[in-house]
Protein backbone atom coordinates (compact mmCIF):
# COMPACT_ATOMS: atom_id res chain seq x y z
CA UNK A 1 0.00 0.00 0.00
CA UNK A 2 2.90 2.35 0.78
CA UNK A 3 4.33 1.81 -2.70
CA UNK A 4 0.96 2.63 -4.30
CA UNK A 5 0.80 5.85 -2.26
CA UNK A 6 4.38 6.71 -3.30
CA UNK A 7 3.45 6.08 -6.94
CA UNK A 8 0.37 8.28 -6.74
CA UNK A 9 2.25 11.05 -4.94
CA UNK A 10 5.11 10.83 -7.47
CA UNK A 11 2.59 11.11 -10.29
CA UNK A 12 0.94 14.15 -8.68
CA UNK A 13 4.35 15.78 -8.16
CA UNK A 14 5.13 15.17 -11.84
CA UNK A 15 1.83 16.77 -12.85
CA UNK A 16 2.57 19.80 -10.69
CA UNK A 17 6.29 20.34 -11.32
CA UNK A 18 7.20 18.39 -14.47
CA UNK A 19 10.80 17.35 -15.05
CA UNK A 20 13.06 18.89 -12.42
CA UNK A 21 15.44 21.28 -14.16
CA UNK A 22 18.84 21.76 -12.62
CA UNK A 23 18.98 18.24 -11.20
CA UNK A 24 20.95 15.49 -12.87
CA UNK A 25 18.37 13.07 -14.25
CA UNK A 26 18.87 9.35 -13.51
CA UNK A 27 18.74 8.63 -17.24
CA UNK A 28 21.76 10.90 -17.72
CA UNK A 29 23.70 8.93 -15.11
CA UNK A 30 22.68 5.63 -16.69
CA UNK A 31 23.65 7.01 -20.11
CA UNK A 32 27.06 8.00 -18.78
CA UNK A 33 27.62 4.46 -17.48
CA UNK A 34 26.45 2.96 -20.77
CA UNK A 35 28.88 5.15 -22.69
CA UNK A 36 31.85 4.23 -20.46
CA UNK A 37 31.04 0.52 -20.44
CA UNK A 38 30.45 0.46 -24.20
CA UNK A 39 33.81 2.09 -24.88
CA UNK A 40 35.49 -0.36 -22.50
CA UNK A 41 33.85 -3.34 -24.20
CA UNK A 42 34.84 -2.05 -27.63
CA UNK A 43 38.41 -1.78 -26.41
CA UNK A 44 38.26 -5.35 -25.07
CA UNK A 45 36.92 -6.66 -28.40
CA UNK A 46 39.14 -4.70 -30.78
CA UNK A 47 41.97 -3.31 -28.68
CA UNK A 48 41.07 0.20 -29.80
CA UNK A 49 38.10 2.56 -30.08
CA UNK A 50 35.31 2.02 -32.60
CA UNK A 51 36.46 5.10 -34.53
CA UNK A 52 39.89 3.50 -34.91
CA UNK A 53 38.25 0.26 -36.06
CA UNK A 54 36.54 2.18 -38.87
CA UNK A 55 39.72 4.11 -39.74
CA UNK A 56 41.92 1.02 -39.87
CA UNK A 57 39.32 -1.03 -41.71
CA UNK A 58 39.36 -3.76 -39.07
CA UNK A 59 36.74 -6.42 -39.72
CA UNK A 60 33.85 -6.17 -37.27
CA UNK A 61 33.16 -9.05 -34.91
CA UNK A 62 29.36 -9.13 -34.95
CA UNK A 63 29.04 -12.12 -32.60
CA UNK A 64 31.32 -10.55 -30.02
CA UNK A 65 29.50 -7.22 -30.33
CA UNK A 66 26.13 -8.89 -29.75
CA UNK A 67 27.45 -10.75 -26.70
CA UNK A 68 28.97 -7.51 -25.36
CA UNK A 69 25.65 -5.71 -25.97
CA UNK A 70 23.78 -8.41 -24.07
CA UNK A 71 26.15 -8.17 -21.10
CA UNK A 72 26.00 -4.38 -21.23
CA UNK A 73 22.20 -4.50 -21.04
CA UNK A 74 22.30 -7.07 -18.26
CA UNK A 75 24.83 -5.06 -16.26
CA UNK A 76 22.95 -1.77 -16.66
CA UNK A 77 19.55 -3.23 -15.72
CA UNK A 78 20.89 -5.27 -12.79
CA UNK A 79 23.15 -2.43 -11.66
CA UNK A 80 20.35 0.12 -11.73
CA UNK A 81 18.07 -2.23 -9.81
CA UNK A 82 20.79 -2.99 -7.24
CA UNK A 83 21.64 0.68 -6.67
CA UNK A 84 18.00 1.74 -6.23
CA UNK A 85 17.24 -1.29 -4.06
CA UNK A 86 20.30 -0.57 -1.92
CA UNK A 87 19.42 3.10 -1.48
CA UNK A 88 15.85 2.24 -0.52
CA UNK A 89 16.98 -0.57 1.81
CA UNK A 90 19.40 1.70 3.69
CA UNK A 91 16.80 4.48 3.79
CA UNK A 92 14.27 2.02 5.24
CA UNK A 93 16.76 1.00 7.92
CA UNK A 94 17.21 4.66 8.88
CA UNK A 95 13.49 5.48 8.88
CA UNK A 96 10.47 4.18 6.94
CA UNK A 97 9.40 7.74 6.12
CA UNK A 98 12.79 8.39 4.48
CA UNK A 99 12.28 5.32 2.29
CA UNK A 100 8.80 6.50 1.36
CA UNK A 101 10.10 9.96 0.45
CA UNK A 102 12.87 8.50 -1.71
CA UNK A 103 10.44 6.10 -3.44
CA UNK A 104 8.18 9.05 -4.19
CA UNK A 105 11.11 11.11 -5.49
CA UNK A 106 12.40 8.28 -7.71
CA UNK A 107 8.94 7.75 -9.19
CA UNK A 108 8.58 11.50 -9.72
CA UNK A 109 11.91 11.48 -11.59
CA UNK A 110 10.92 8.51 -13.76
CA UNK A 111 7.67 10.05 -15.01
CA UNK A 112 7.44 12.83 -17.57
CA UNK A 113 3.70 13.41 -17.95
CA UNK A 114 3.69 17.19 -17.66
CA UNK A 115 6.82 17.67 -19.78
CA UNK A 116 5.57 15.34 -22.51
CA UNK A 117 2.24 17.17 -22.61
CA UNK A 118 4.03 20.51 -22.80
CA UNK A 119 6.30 19.37 -25.64
CA UNK A 120 3.54 17.61 -27.58
CA UNK A 121 1.36 20.71 -27.34
CA UNK A 122 4.12 22.60 -29.16
CA UNK A 123 3.72 20.13 -32.03
CA UNK A 124 -0.06 20.54 -31.94
CA UNK A 125 0.24 24.34 -31.99
CA UNK A 126 2.53 24.24 -35.03
CA UNK A 127 0.19 21.85 -36.85
CA UNK A 128 -2.80 24.05 -36.04
CA UNK A 129 -0.90 27.02 -37.52
CA UNK A 130 -0.25 24.95 -40.66
CA UNK A 131 3.53 24.99 -40.04
CA UNK A 132 4.44 21.40 -40.97
CA UNK A 133 8.20 22.04 -40.91
CA UNK A 134 7.94 23.65 -37.48
CA UNK A 135 5.88 20.70 -36.25
CA UNK A 136 8.46 18.25 -37.59
CA UNK A 137 11.18 20.16 -35.77
CA UNK A 138 9.20 20.02 -32.51
CA UNK A 139 8.58 16.29 -32.98
CA UNK A 140 12.30 15.79 -33.48
CA UNK A 141 12.89 17.14 -29.98
CA UNK A 142 10.51 14.50 -28.61
CA UNK A 143 11.82 11.53 -30.57
CA UNK A 144 15.42 12.46 -31.32
CA UNK A 145 16.73 9.06 -30.31
CA UNK A 146 14.13 7.23 -32.37
CA UNK A 147 14.89 9.36 -35.44
CA UNK A 148 18.62 8.81 -34.94
CA UNK A 149 18.06 5.04 -34.81
CA UNK A 150 15.92 5.12 -37.97
CA UNK A 151 18.62 7.09 -39.81
CA UNK A 152 21.24 4.58 -38.63
CA UNK A 153 19.10 1.67 -39.84
CA UNK A 154 18.61 3.32 -43.25
CA UNK A 155 22.36 3.89 -43.58
CA UNK A 156 23.06 0.28 -42.70
CA UNK A 157 20.40 -0.85 -45.18
CA UNK A 158 21.98 1.16 -48.01
CA UNK A 159 25.53 0.04 -47.19
CA UNK A 160 25.02 -3.66 -46.69
CA UNK A 161 23.85 -5.86 -49.58
CA UNK A 162 23.69 -8.82 -47.18
CA UNK A 163 21.14 -7.00 -44.97
CA UNK A 164 19.06 -6.07 -48.04
CA UNK A 165 19.01 -9.72 -49.15
CA UNK A 166 17.74 -10.76 -45.70
CA UNK A 167 15.04 -8.07 -45.58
Amino acid sequence: MKLVCAMLLGFVLDLIFGDPHGLVHPVQIIGWFIDKLKKGMQYLIYGCSYEEVKEKGIERKAGMEKAAGFFLMLFIVAGTYAVIYGILYVAGMIHPLLRFCLETFFIYQILATKSLKKESMKVYKKLKEGDLLGARKEVSYLVRRILTRVKWQKRMWRRSPKIRQMG
